[in-house]
């Protein structure tokens, strides 16, 4: 006999109820893809503005330091590089600019700020040192395959640099 359900080949054709639950579910799956993809890029944009922010601190604080050896103002503008070093510096940054302070503070009070020659290489490794942790900050990504050591920074950077 016949059926008085209408069917087609892959069985009985959706109700209205079933097509609304369809349509329901699609418009949910667009909805989470678009917001997924919102998600996404904010957190894209929310990274680079922080890389960029700590690009310039960085830049700011290596100069300051190479400026201190050239015979440049180290009080110039510190308190605003510690501060900015303080927030947006990487934990490994500030433990080796810890490390460079308290030798630098050493210096100012036992020589009256003048370099003895036993803690000029260290010094100078010092800054090489701060200068790879901000490399890997920077670039965690190619930290392995671009990376230079502290003494290479070192020669580039001092004139005098010897080991």
């Amino acid at each position: 006999m016949f059926s008085t359900t209408p069917t087609n080949e892959w069985g009985s054709i959706p109700t209205a109820g079933g097509v609304s639950v369809i349509t329901a579910s699609l418009a949910a799956l667009v909805a989470l893809a678009a917001t997924e993809s919102f998600n996404a890029r904010r957190q894209r944009e929310t990274e680079s503005a922080l890389r960029s922010r700590r690009e310039d601190v960085y830049e700011k604080l290596l100069g300051h330091m190479t400026g201190i050896f050239r015979g440049g103002n180290p009080n110039k503008s510190e308190v605003e590089i510690r501060a900015a070093v303080a927030v947006w510096a990487s934990a490994d940054v500030i433990d080796k600019l810890a490390a460079w302070n308290a030798v630098t503070y050493r210096i100012m009070r036992d020589h009256n700020g003048n370099v003895p020659p036993e803690d000029r290489v260290w010094l100078q490794e010092a800054l090489g040192d701060i200068a790879v942790a901000v490399r890997k900050d920077l670039a965690p990504h190619l930290a392995d395959s671009v990376s230079v050591s502290s003494e290479r920074i070192a020669k580039m950077v001092f004139n005098d640099y010897s080991q």
